[in-house]
């Protein structure tokens, strides 16, 4: 009994000694096989997160969103940086959600951003982008009050 294609899996032996050499021959077609498929599984493309935006961009944190990849999604691994230098920070986010507030960040910074989705057999590629946190403003100074009524007032500062 074989599967096919029976020219390379069906083998008829009549001593022992072409036993054994007929054996190391099936040894490496199966072990090719299983590699072929292990390179095939790996090759297999699963669905990618799309249209990543960023938005409520802060001095020390912005928002980062995407399109889901499907039903079959387990998670995503949100992983971010410092574009310039650093090491990648990853948060898992489950596969109902498709934003996330990052936060903690520096001010006036580039971050390279990479959403992932996570599948029960693997993970798709990268879908990457990139945002700038905002300058920080200092805080007021120099405040002052004035034009005051019942109902209101003025201020002023620096």
């Amino acid at each position: 009994i074989a599967t096919p294609p029976e020219n390379t899996h069906v083998y008829q032996v009549d001593d022992f000694d072409s036993f054994q050499r007929v054996s190391t021959k099936l040894t490496r077609t199966l072990c090719l096989r299983i590699e072929e498929e292990v390179k095939a599984i790996r090759k297999r493309d699963f669905a990618l997160a799309k249209d990543l935006r960023t938005s409520d961009q802060t001095s020390r944190s912005f928002r980062v969103s995407w399109t889901g990849a499907g039903s079959d999604v387990i998670s995503y691994l949100l992983r971010y940086k410092v574009a310039v230098g650093g090491d990648f920070i990853s948060i898992r986010v489950p596969a109902d959600q498709t934003t996330k507030v990052l936060t903690d960040l520096l001010p006036e910074t580039t971050y390279l951003v990479s959403v992932i989705a996570e599948y029960p057999e693997g993970s798709s590629f990268p879908l990457d982008g990139e945002d700038t946190t905002l300058e920080e403003i200092g805080l007021a100074s120099n405040l002052e009050v004035f034009d005051e009524t019942t109902d209101s007032f003025k201020l002023r500062w620096t």
